[in-house]
């Protein structure tokens, strides 16, 4: 059931059109959604949009991830590897890249349950790997204490390059 709305429509024109009433160039509208949300839509939009506005009460209402386990073998496989490799030194990015999977491969729901838009991660190790590696030194030098701090640090960084791209 779609939350009561109210909707306030008021016609303006442009200032080279103000003495004549009859000169209404845009449609501007309000919608105050019960929750207390509240969107404007002017210029050239559709009564179409504030209606679909009203009916959902907000752009994005949760998130649904769609990451599978076959995904999460396959990227264990990947990192596990790496980790040998690398003599363990894969594990200091493996956090990144995790969070980052996840949220690639998470949609944005409205509030009827309708996909319209994804989540994407831009992080790329080449911006932080300073960080890693001053991350890495202080793991080292508390004997592995610092990666606790270090993990909520990831989580920071890989959300503040998430976008939502609408549909």
């Amino acid at each position: 059931m779609a939350p009561p709305v109210s909707i306030t429509a008021v016609e303006t024109s442009p200032i080279s059109n103000l003495g004549n009433p009859a000169a209404i160039d845009t449609l501007s509208a309000s919608v105050t959604v019960a929750a207390g949300k509240h969107h404007h839509v002017g210029g050239q939009d559709s009564m179409n949009q504030v209606l679909q506005a009203a009916q959902t009460g907000s752009r994005a209402a949760r998130l649904r991830c769609e990451f599978s386990i076959g995904q999460s073998i396959g990227h264990v496989i990947v990192w596990v590897v790496l980790t040998l490799i690398t003599f363990g030194l894969a594990l200091l990015v493996f956090p990144y890249y995790l969070n980052r999977a996840v949220l690639n491969r998470t949609e944005v729901l409205d509030q009827q349950g309708r996909p319209i838009g994804k989540l994407r991660c831009n992080f790329d190790l080449i911006s932080s790997i300073g960080h890693v590696i001053i991350w890495g030194i202080l793991i080292l030098i508390t004997f592995g204490i610092a990666g606790f701090f270090y993990l909520y640090r990831v989580v920071r960084v890989v959300l503040s390059d998430t976008v939502i791209e609408y549909y």
